[in-house]
């Protein structure tokens, strides 16, 4: 066995990859490839799903990922993930907190068709300028408009010039 590095960190590999294709972790535990669950892809219909290990743990996904990016959710995870508030821009779906490369964000559930999305937790409310949603915060500012362009986006500079 040698140490490799892949996007996720270190491993260790078999020296004789690819006729041998034994992999495990740098603490021992043997890597398992994707085991199939028997259901078929929802999205594309062609593809089988298959539970898989990411960096953020075990998840189900389509078999034919890079062509179709189905992964299904558990149930408990959909329930997290719901804030209760709508989408102001297609009035359809909900805002959900989904997980990106920069971290955390609220988007409409109907994702493909509503591109809306915001960088904080939304409040409910709606700006009294613009008629975005209300987003939270920071320490300084509780409460501030999720529209960039509006003037209550940033509201402590606001009241810096009224004064």
């Amino acid at each position: 066995m040698i140490i490799k590095l892949s996007k996720t960190g270190k491993f260790l590999s078999c020296r004789k990859y690819p006729e041998c294709v034994g992999a495990r972790k740098m603490d021992g535990i043997e890597m398992e490839g994707p085991k199939e669950t028997g259901e078929d892809c929802p999205t594309c219909k062609k593809g089988k799903l298959v539970e898989r290990e990411g960096r953020f743990g075990k998840f189900v996904s389509c078999a034919n990922y890079p062509k179709c990016k189905f992964i299904k959710k558990s149930a408990e995870e959909e329930e997290r993930a719901k804030t209760g508030i709508k989408c102001p821009k297609c009035k359809d779906g909900e805002m959900v907190a989904r997980r990106g490369r920069f971290g955390v964000f609220y988007s409409c559930s109907n994702y493909p068709t509503c591109k809306y999305a915001i960088k904080a937790k939304p409040t409910g409310e709606v700006c009294k300028l613009c008629g975005d949603l209300m987003m939270d915060g920071t320490k300084t500012i509780p409460e501030r408009c999720s529209n960039k362009l509006c003037i209550n986006h940033n509201p402590h500079k606001l009241e810096g010039k009224k004064k």
